[in-house]
């Protein structure tokens, strides 16, 4: 059993609702970090969990080489890692500025005061604007054609 102030301070989960096929299922999330991540896996066994060991210490590994190789090396450096079938298949550096979601959480976030500024907010209206008239030419288009 983990003490209670190890895991509340380490383990955060996020709930995440997700479409699968015509349904909406709900998922737990978890953020960890690189301790949270070795101290959950170092009690994994077998031959699979050997190989999620491994490739996730190639890959840290990885990360510190880049990270290494910046001009300030005490910078912090988000990164986003790509696994596939238990393998990290690619790594790139997330700036700040950059957020990763899925298209149900968008608007949401959008929605949020203060999360865009007034010239970020024009700017995806007029994009939105110009999408919604190509659509609407696309759509009276095919009304034609039938």
């Amino acid at each position: 059993m983990l003490p209670s102030e190890f895991t509340s301070t380490h383990f955060c989960v996020n709930a995440q609702n997700q479409q699968v096929g015509t349904s909406q299922r709900d998922f737990k999330c978890y953020q960890l970090t690189k301790d949270d991540f070795m101290f959950l896996v170092m009690g994994f066994t077998g031959t699979k969990a050997a190989e999620l060991k491994i490739n996730f210490i190639n890959a840290f590994n990885e990360a510190q080489k880049r990270l290494s190789r910046t001009q300030h090396p005490f910078e912090r450096q988000r990164m986003m890692f790509t696994w596939e079938g238990g393998k990290i298949v690619s790594s790139q550096p997330i700036h700040d500025d950059q957020f990763v979601t899925s298209r149900d959480k968008l608007v949401p976030y959008m929605r949020e005061p203060r999360f865009l500024s007034l010239e970020q907010l024009l700017e995806i209206s007029e994009a939105a604007n110009q999408q919604i008239a190509t659509l609407a030419r696309l759509a009276e288009k095919q009304a034609r054609l039938r």
